[in-house]
């Protein structure tokens, strides 16, 4: 029989051997997944970048548009308020054209036009000169006043020895000394202690004399002081309009209407029911 081969020492050679082979398998797989994550990696990173860029780009699309957007108002709106400057300057100019005009005719009408007009014109004397303004109709009045002939109306018209009669009733003034005292609707005994900013006309901007007693805003009326007014300056009256249709006209092609009216005890002429009130108060 021939020598026999040692088996074991065999075996254990080639489990060595395949043991090696497997272990440099593993590192060659090991290595080309480390590689492929890797280029994974890359290209993820890759991924990302691009969309971080299409991001900012369209960020900065955005931006861009916007900011166009904005220049494009901008430049509307220095159209727009330019065109808008120059209405207003037109109408500016309008308006104070008018204002010279009106401001003419005021002046001139007393000293010119008023001679002109006839016995039909006898409101529009009164309006220009506000007659009843300067009358004594109210008995309360009589003697308080100078007398200023049409002419010398407008304050616009020089009147150097203009000397008006100071004159405030008692019942607005109140006699303290004799258990009077000021009514709460009236205003204190000098114009210097009100605040005329706060108080409106409706015919101009309440101007004041040198003193800071307001003027009456359609001329001289023979007096200073308060008379039996009991605010300086404007003074507010409510006066309601109340009408029906007469009984028996609402059918007919000419309804009447009436009106209601009372007439003044301090005169006798015939009036709209109402009475004085504060600027904005309620009716």
């Amino acid at each position: 029989a021939g020598p026999r081969r040692n088996s074991i020492g065999d075996s254990a050679a080639g489990r060595a051997h395949l043991a090696e082979a497997r272990a440099l398998a593993l590192a060659r797989l090991a290595d080309v997944e480390h590689q492929d994550e890797t280029r994974a990696f890359h290209a993820f990173v890759r991924v990302r970048e691009e969309e971080a860029r299409a991001d900012l780009g369209a960020r900065v699309d955005t931006a861009n548009g916007a900011i166009k957007a904005l220049e494009t108002k901008q430049m509307e709106d220095r159209e727009n308020f330019d065109d808008r400057s120059a209405k207003l300057e037109k109408a500016l100019g309008e308006i104070a054209e008018a204002v010279h005009l009106l401001r003419e005719h005021l002046v001139t009408a007393p000293r010119s036009r008023l001679r002109e007009l006839g016995a039909d014109d006898a409101r529009k004397r009164d309006w220009l000169v506000h007659t009843k303004a300067r009358s004594e109709e109210n008995a309360a009045y009589a003697g308080k006043r100078a007398q200023v002939p049409d002419h010398l109306v407008p304050w616009e018209v020089p009147w150097p020895d203009y000397r008006p009669k100071e004159w405030t009733s008692l019942v607005v003034l109140g006699e303290p000394d004799k258990g009077r005292p000021k009514p709460v609707w009236a205003d204190p005994a000098s114009a210097a202690m009100v605040d005329f900013r706060t108080r409106r006309s409706l015919e101009q901007q309440i101007i004041c004399d040198a003193i800071g007693r307001p003027l009456n805003p359609r001329g001289r009326t023979g007096t200073s002081g308060r008379g039996l007014l009991g605010k300086w300056g404007p003074n507010h009256a409510a006066d309601p309009v109340v009408l029906r249709v007469k009984p028996g006209t609402a059918e007919s092609a000419s309804p009447v209407f009436q009106m209601v009216a009372i007439q003044r005890g301090d005169g006798g002429k015939w009036a709209i029911p109402g009475g004085m009130g504060d600027d904005g108060g309620h009716v």
